[in-house]
């Protein structure tokens, strides 16, 4: 995962947190469309920064890939 698909992930998860607290779900299926309306709103800012950017911001990278490629960064510059 890259730093902007880090972020995206956290977006969904505090906005799906944030409109659960305001919205106070009761069942399972409230609680579904919650977590949907917080996937939503990082949806929308993906799409965004995708058109300003002019390309896709998904990559092919999984999280561990991820720390591992800062690990060898770190090595190389000394840390």
């Amino acid at each position: 995962m890259s730093n902007i698909e880090i972020v995206l992930n956290m977006l969904a998860e505090v906005s799906a947190s944030s409109i659960t607290d305001v919205k106070n779900p009761q069942t399972y299926e409230e609680n579904m469309q919650c977590a949907f309306d917080g996937g939503s709103v990082a949806a929308v800012a993906r799409q965004s920064l995708e058109k300003e950017l002019g390309h896709g911001v998904i990559s092919s990278l999984n999280v561990k890939d991820f720390f591992l490629e800062q690990q060898d960064i770190k090595k190389l510059d000394g840390d």
